[in-house]
This record gives C-alpha cells, sequence and structure tokens, in this order.
C-alpha cells in the first residue's frame, strides 16, 4: 500500500506542471532549463506486512480471531517494515518509527533477532530501509491495522542526557528542548529535528467485533473506558431497542439474553431521531464511559433496521425480567440486568413518603423531608441533614422526599426488599398520595453509585405500570413486549420517515 506524497512533493509536483504554461505563455524566449524546487527527499511511504499473530498465519475475514478487550491477554503480531520512494522502488532509510495500532493499545515492540530480545518501547528502527520486529498488543478488535510513523524520534541511549532536555539549541533553530522545540518528540529523544513524518497503515488484521457482553466486562468495570468502540451487530448478536428515551435508547443483545450483562444504554443527549421500540439495530459505535458506576455509550452512531405499521408481530422486546429479593441484594446479579428491561410486582410504596421535614430522625407519614436549608439537595457534610437521610435510608418503608422532587426517584419495598423506581413518564399518577398500595412496575434498570439506594427502575409508559385502575395514571394489566410502550408509527410510503 502506497501513501501519496507530503505536502512538500505536492508542491514540487504543482509547479513541475505548471512550469510548462507558464513557458508557453512567455513564448518559450529563454527558457532552456528551469527549476522547479526541490524533489522531496527520504521514503515516500513504508509498506507494512503483518506475518504472523500469535505465531500463525493472520486470520482470515472468514475466521476472525475473538476481540481482545480485557487486556487479560497479550495479542503478539510479527512484523516488517520496508521503506519504499515515491515510485514505490526500495529506498535507503535509518531511523526509528513510531508504532501505533488502531483500534487497540501497543504493549511494547521488541527486536526478536537479539538473545534477549531487545526492547524498543513502542518504536521500530529500521535499518537501510528494512525492518523486522514483534509487537504486543491489547484491547484489539474488528478489523485492526498497524500505523507506522517517522516522527523523527530517536531515545537517548542508557546515561546520555538527551537533547531534547539537555538545556541548549541543538539545532540552531531558537528553540530549546521538548516541549518548546516542535522537534522535540518528547523529553527523551534525542534530536531537536523533527521527522518526515510520513506515515503509512499495514493491511487489516480480522479479529471480532466486541459484543455488549464484552463491551461491559462482563459485570466488572468496562475495557473500553472513554476508548471509541464499534459493537458487533451481525449474527449471532442480534441487537433490539428495547426503550427510546428523551436522552437515548437501550438496547439488548437477544443472542445473550438470560446470559447477562448484554444490555446497553446509549447516551445521546436527547431522544434519537426517527427510533422506535422493536426496531433492529444494525450498526452501534460510540465512546464507552462511567457516569457514576453506570456503563453508558456516549456520542452514538447507529444504523436502524426499521418496523413498520402492521408489523408489530414481528417486535422482538424481550420480556422484562422479574426481580426477586435475592436478586435485589446481589449487586453482581444486578450487574447482569443493568440497561435491560425489568420487573417487580406488588411492591408497596413507602408509607413514610412525603414533603413534611422529619423530626428527631423519625420518619413518619407524609413526613420524609431531610433537606432542612430547603436548598433542594441533601448536603451529607451537614450532620443533620446526613443523619436523617441515614435513617430514611434504614427505614425499608421511608423515601426521603428530595430524591424525589429533585430526580423522581421513589422507594417501594416488600418487608425488608427495596428498590427504587421512577414513574415520571407517567404524567397522572402520583406516588405520594398513594402510599402503602402495591405496584407492579416495569422499565429499565439504572445505576447510580452515590447513596445507598443505588438501582432505579425507569418506567417507560404508562404500560409499565400496574396498580389499582382507579387510580390516574395506573394501567389495569400487564402487557406484553410486543405491545407494551410499542408504539409503531412508521409507514413504509411515508416520505417523511425520517422526522417521526
Amino acid at each position: 500500500m502506497l501513501s501519496k506524497t507530503g505536502a512538500a512533493g505536492r508542491l514540487a509536483l504543482r509547479r513541475w506542471l505548471v512550469a510548462p504554461v507558464l513557458l508557453a505563455a512567455m513564448g518559450g524566449a529563454g527558457t532552456s532549463c528551469i527549476t522547479v524546487g526541490n524533489v522531496p527527499k527520504g521514503p515516500g511511504t513504508f509498506v507494512i506486512t503483518v506475518t504472523k499473530v500469535n505465531g500463525n498465519d493472520p486470520p482470515t475475514a472468514d475466521m476472525p480471531l475473538p476481540p481482545n478487550p480485557g487486556g487479560d491477554t497479550v495479542e503478539t503480531w510479527d512484523f516488517t517494515v520496508d521503506a519504499v520512494d515515491q515510485s514505490g522502488h526500495p529506498t535507503p532509510f535509518d531511523g526509528y518509527l513510531r508504532v501505533s495500532v488502531r483500534p487497540g493499545s501497543v504493549i511494547d515492540v521488541v527486536d526478536p533477532s537479539t538473545t534477549p530480545p531487545t526492547l524498543m518501547g513502542r518504536n521500530v528502527l529500521m535499518h537501510n530501509g528494512h525492518a523486522e520486529a514483534q509487537a504486543h498488543l491489547s484491547l484489539v478488535y474488528g478489523p485492526t491495522r498497524l500505523l507506522i510513523e517517522d516522527v523523527g524520534y530517536v531515545p537517548a541511549p542508557p546515561g546520555k542526557k538527551p537533547a531534547c532536555s539537555d538545556g541548549k539549541d541543538n539545532n540552531g533553530n531558537h528553540l530549546v528542548d521538548f516541549p518548546n522545540d516542535p522537534g522535540c518528540y518528547a523529553a527523551d529523544d534525542d534530536s531537536e529535528d523533527g521527522g518526515s513524518f510520513v506515515a503509512a497503515v499495514s493491511a487489516p488484521v480480522n479479529y471480532s467485533l466486541p459484543t455488549l457482553q464484552q463491551i461491559n466486562g462482563f459485570g466488572a468495570k468496562t475495557p473500553y473506558n472513554l476508548d471509541a468502540v464499534q459493537a458487533r451487530t451481525d449474527m449471532p448478536s442480534n441487537l433490539v431497542v428495547t426503550r427510546v428515551s428523551t436522552d437515548g435508547f437501550y438496547v439488548t443483545d437477544l443472542n445473550d439474553q438470560g446470559k447477562g450483562w448484554n444490555h446497553l444504554f446509549a447516551f445521546n443527549f436527547s431522544a434519537p431521531i426517527n427510533m422506535q421500540v422493536c426496531d433492529k439495530v444494525t450498526y452501534l459505535s460510540g465512546t464507552m464511559g462511567i457516569f457514576f458506576g453506570y456503563d453508558e455509550l456516549n456520542f452514538p452512531s447507529y444504523r436502524l433496521n426499521p418496523l413498520y405499521v402492521g408489523q408489530e408481530d414481528l417486535c422482538t422486546v424481550p420480556e422484562p425480567i422479574v426481580l426477586d429479593a435475592a436478586t435485589i441484594s446481589s449487586t453482581p446479579e444486578m450487574k447482569k440486568v443493568q440497561s435491560g428491561l425489568v420487573r417487580v410486582q406488588n411492591y408497596l410504596i413507602a408509607g413514610h413518603f412525603g414533603s413534611k421535614l422529619v423530626v428527631n430522625n423519625q420518619p413518619a407519614d407524609g413526613a420524609s423531608n431531610c433537606d432542612f436549608n430547603g436548598d433542594g439537595k441533601i448536603e451529607f457534610t451537614d450532620t443533620a441533614e446526613g443523619n436523617c437521610s441515614a435513617a430514611c435510608d434504614a427505614d425499608p418503608n421511608c423515601s426521603e422526599w428530595t430524591e424525589f422532587a429533585s430526580r423522581g426517584n421513589y422507594k417501594v419495598h416488600i418487608a425488608n426488599s427495596t428498590i427504587q423506581v421512577n414513574t415520571d413518564t407517567i404524567g397522572q399518577f402520583e406516588p405520594q398520595a398513594h402510599t402503602e398500595m402495591p405496584i407492579t412496575v416495569a422499565g429499565t434498570l439504572a445505576y447510580f453509585s452515590g447513596g445507598k439506594n443505588n438501582w432505579t427502575i425507569e418506567a417507560r409508559c404508562p404500560d409499565d405500570l400496574v396498580c389499582d385502575p382507579t387510580v390516574p395514571g395506573c394501567t389495569a394489566m400487564t402487557l406484553d413486549s410486543k405491545h407494551a410502550c410499542v408504539h409503531i408509527t412508521r409507514t413504509i410510503d411515508d416520505n417523511d420517515a425520517a422526522s417521526n
């Protein structure tokens, strides 16, 4: 694979092409010889060949290796690099080249021809236009490529003070050391002269894209935190939209349904355009992040295979997972269904729940407000508010009022089993007016690391709340997932489908 010439090469070529036109305009007088500028020196590009992957031939596209999401194992790539000129012919080149991988991380690069192998950091050293080395990698997934670049980096030998941190202007450009001299790649660079910045990439090495389980780290911290990642959406993975919210959407991989960690929330900052519950997701990528302990995909890009009016029976949204007391009390078990559809049945709205202030740390009916200074939040550094909140947390029948007033969350319980729910999507329902009433609530499961009540079931629409039908906002009976909160409005012949 040959790269285009750099800026200097393009400028020289432009001068060469323009010169004949100028000569013709001048009549050719006195123009037996012209100078078109300097011909670029150094390599035109590099040819990178990955020869072995983990000691075997590189994987083929139809038999990719599994992704390396956790960095628990190290991928070993043997590769060669050859310098070529602008015409693609071998050319001499001596020096260090920077090695990186996309996507993924380079642990180190070694020269395997020496005993023991010479460690070269994340660089490869070329002699006379050729190098052979071995790269150790992690976090690789999908079509993965090595990137080589001449950044002008010359690692200082042990014991020598590097030119880029010796306090001298070694190349006479009136700039001294890293980071002031642009020719210094790092503080241990032994040359203040920059490189040619010629770069090249290898052909792709085939790994599978990570599943939602792998992106979630199987319940541990996501291995892709702050990294851009693309999820696997082709078979056997089968992603379906289970909820569309005002700030994003939720997906479940049906292939891993029942195994856990197969759900994901994509934070979109607003409701995603032209997406509805039951849509299949055929492409999903974004930047993983952790928001107060909650794994989420930020700035998502996606493509959909939509359903249309009349195709509701093709909806594959799974039935909510019923949470029992044992599951709710187990963080690892709850992590398995984080961001998935879940349900609690016949849990009671807390009785000690209301806007009146708590007296002597004793929550009571209608009195669960610990915000004594009225600033709309609980200050845990304030002894009175902190102790009051702790007393309410310890009472299964208490739901602290400030949490409800600010975020819409409130506590429900059966005996000592408690969980928070949020029914803000059901405008008519006022839980504080119906304390001790049994409710069955479905929705997506969210996590927030602050405080002791970390898990919240967020109802998607009125279909997710089953309770006394005489109470405004209550639904009389449980609907299956082909119908609950499924409101497909797009039609095949809708010219404005993108605005739905």
